[in-house]
């Protein structure tokens, strides 16, 4: 499996993504809280059936890799 995120929002509170899933065709949102350290899924892409599987990767992309304006992630 696999997201494609694109940065919506980055600033000292949080960044937002969107994101798809098996696909670039954004139709998800996640959210990332630098204050509590928390990922949350505002909107769930279009066939991602557990969308909550997604946020450990986007957390780790943004403190590992400061962020990026875009990435690919893929798992299994």
């Amino acid at each position: 499996m696999w997201w494609f995120i694109k940065k919506q929002l980055d600033d000292t509170d949080g960044v937002v993504y969107s994101y798809g899933y098996e696909s670039r065709e954004q139709t998800g949102k996640i959210c990332y809280n630098r204050k509590e350290d928390k990922c949350d899924v505002l909107i769930g892409a279009d066939n991602d059936s557990n969308p909550l599987r997604v946020c450990p990767y986007v957390r780790r992309v943004i403190l590992n890799e400061n962020a990026p304006v875009e990435r690919q992630i893929a798992t299994g």
